[in-house]
């Protein structure tokens, strides 16, 4: 036994990354799958739209790029399947440049086949991508219109039918945020969902839910956090909708791979300590040549990616440097074409935008579009030595612009509404008596206190002082603890989505186009 122990201890770690490679890719090819239970904290999101009536206004923002896409599309697609279920009215919008293919998929994949009597530009409109981060929302907060004047096909926004009646964020009855980080939920809350009193709820990468929860529930309605959030959400749609049993169950699907991992890993954990304290289906598949080019790159960059776990060499740097590059450039473009040539050439003077932006080429003219062009040069003035020194006056403008905007809605969406939710009755008594109402309370005052008083050091740490310090390191380290439990659970999921697409490229990347495969295949 000994003996066996200390082979664990001195384990390759190579042989960790097999195993989880294994438990992982052995329940997808059996197509494992577990009952899912919806909790509160997602079904209160799932209430809140079902209770919404028909014509209603839902902002649902994709913040997100491909690298979340195995968390963050379930969700996406379950929202938007039920906002249109109950005739809603929906504004997708995105703030980050890679969002922007996200809602590409969402038009082919959920409007296109399960809706496709709703009408673009009056039972819903993609407003696409605006670059500015939290700025944009705070723009769109006083002038909606103003912030996003086109929609993704060059619509002027102010002649579409949805529009009407909508002139700010306040002019909406829900806000649904989809995101993985910055810009994302925090901003929602912070510059749309707390100033203009507009309920917010979002489904968030496991990584970042932990950031959220002191939010909930009266910042925040409601919250998926990662694949398991996206899971018990689609099992409360089918189980509203049974129609959509076939078609919302991705999230579902995937919580099989991610429990059998779970469990791998924390049997690693378990001997590791141990020992440290001892010492398909059937079918053809055709493809068209684009699909499967695109496939095979895919696949070829993300076996280089991958290859770093064994050591670093040349495969995964160059994946690696294209990746940067192509990235650096990809937000150029979106940035000169969704926020230079329509928020400022198409306002300072329109007929400029007309061969790209047809819509914006009658406006009148905005001269006062003048000092942010001037700024913007001032700004690039940074790249010549001499007049550097100019661009200083354009910096100093945008951070105290940045730094006054940004100090009001933290101090009220961070400092006074968490002040506000951590003072509460510690006996929770209505409607009726509630053990684990009063148990929650009681983590909450408590541990917010002693958290506190472990960052005061004016005084020593001794006696009763010094035992609450201690239980509030308790409590930090348990908080820590379960961050890190959704880090990797959000991981595994990005393994899940990793591995599904290999089995893709496997079973169908070996079929030259317009060819039938010949032998069987597994479908994922």
């Amino acid at each position: 036994m000994s003996v066996f122990l200390e082979r664990i201890g001195r384990m390759d770690r190579r042989w960790i990354y097999v195993a989880i490679a294994l438990s992982v890719i052995i329940p997808l090819l059996a197509r494992l799958s577990f009952p899912v239970i919806t909790t509160p904290i997602v079904q209160s999101i799932f209430d809140k739209v079902d209770s919404l009536p028909e014509g209603s206004r839902v902002i649902l923002s994709a913040d997100f790029g491909p690298s979340t896409v195995p968390e963050n599309m379930p969700m996406l697609q379950a929202v938007l399947r039920h906002a249109l279920q109950k005739k809603l009215k929906v504004y997708l919008l995105t703030l980050w440049a890679t969002g922007i293919p996200q809602l590409d998929l969402v038009e082919q994949n959920v409007l296109a086949k399960d809706f496709p009597d709703r009408v673009a530009g009056q039972d819903w409109v993609n407003l696409g991508y605006k670059a500015g981060n939290q700025g944009v929302i705070n723009s769109a907060f006083s002038d909606f219109p103003g912030a996003f004047p086109v929609d993704s096909k060059g619509h002027d926004v102010r002649t579409l039918p949805i529009m009407e009646g909508v002139k700010r964020i306040a002019d909406f009855n829900l806000i649904v945020c989809i995101g993985s980080g910055f810009p994302g939920t925090k901003e929602w809350i912070q510059f749309g969902g707390d100033p203009a009193r507009v309920p917010v709820v979002c489904g968030v990468t496991a990584v970042e839910a932990p950031l959220l929860y002191p939010y909930y529930p009266r910042q925040l309605l409601g919250l998926m956090g990662g694949l398991q959030g996206a899971a018990e959400y689609e099992a409360a749609l089918v189980k509203r909708y049974p129609e959509y049993a076939s078609r919302s169950r991705e999230a579902i699907q995937r919580m099989g791979p991610q429990t059998v991992a779970h469990l791998v890993i924390i049997a690693f954990i378990v001997l590791g300590n141990v020992a440290f304290f001892a010492g398909g289906e059937e079918e053809e598949t055709r493809m068209t040549l684009g699909p499967w080019l695109e496939m095979w790159v895919g696949a070829l960059l993300t076996l280089m990616i991958l290859s770093f776990l064994y050591r670093d060499n040349p495969f995964y740097r160059f994946a690696e440097s294209l990746f940067v590059g192509v990235s650096a450039a990809y937000w150029m473009v979106e940035a000169f074409w969704t926020t230079l040539i329509p928020n400022l050439f198409g306002k300072l003077y329109p007929p400029m935008v007309g061969f790209a932006l047809p819509a914006l080429a009658k406006n009148p003219p905005q001269i006062s579009r003048v000092i942010p062009l001037l700024f913007g040069v001032l700004l690039l003035l940074r790249l010549v030595p001499r007049l550097a020194h100019w661009s200083r006056m354009a910096m100093a403008l945008a951070i105290g612009f940045a730094a006054g905007t940004n100090l009001i809605r933290y101090l009220e969406s961070d400092f006074t509404s968490q002040i506000g939710q951590s003072i509460r009755p510690l006996v929770v008594t209505e409607p009726a008596f509630s053990l684990g109402g009063t148990f929650s309370a009681l983590v909450v005052v408590l541990g917010t206190l002693s958290g506190l008083v472990y960052f005061f050091f004016s005084k020593e740490h001794k006696g009763v002082f010094g035992k609450v310090s201690r239980f509030g390191i308790y409590v930090l380290m348990i908080s820590f603890g379960a961050a890190f439990g959704y880090t990797v659970m959000a991981r595994i999921s990005l393994l899940t989505g990793r591995m599904e697409f290999l089995g893709r490229w496997i079973t169908q990347g070996f079929t030259f186009p317009g060819w039938t495969c010949p032998y069987p295949r597994y479908t994922f």
